[in-house]
């Protein structure tokens, strides 16, 4: 699969499992922007209240009514940052990481970085079993 060098898309791995070899805190806090969220302002919410409130009724199951505007911001924002979390488990999942973000032993393996002690334990360490998703 990889003729003797890894692929592009696959030699930020080398990076990550350095910066974690070294202490780093992983892919985990690499989040998107605060924007993504939405909605961010009061105005932004009003804006389209509607929208808002029906995907809270049918999507979230909560009722919008009598709730305050600080109240039904957060309560989006919640949902639309817990899909995203479930977005990114499942890139990470996809590209044979962690949790973290850290590689798993399996895409060690694969890159044939498993050769390498320290990247091995550093994998261990951080939850990244051999052949399962943790």
């Amino acid at each position: 699969m990889y003729v003797g060098t890894l692929e592009v898309a696959e030699r930020p791995v080398t990076q990550q499992m350095k910066d974690l070899f070294l202490g780093g805190r992983g892919c985990r806090y690499d989040l998107p922007p605060y924007r993504l969220g939405v909605p961010v302002t009061r105005e932004e919410y009003e804006s389209l209240a509607e929208r808002y409130d029906k995907q809270m009724r049918e999507e979230i199951g909560v009722d919008p009514e009598g709730r305050s505007l600080e109240e039904r911001i957060a309560i989006t924002r919640k949902y639309r940052m817990d899909r995203l979390e479930i977005l990114m488990d499942a890139g990470y999942h996809r590209r044979g990481r962690a949790r973290d973000g850290a590689p798993t032993l399996v895409h060690l393996k694969e890159l044939g970085l498993d050769v390498l002690p320290g990247l091995v334990a550093v994998a261990r360490a951080r939850g990244a079993q051999e052949g399962s998703w943790t």
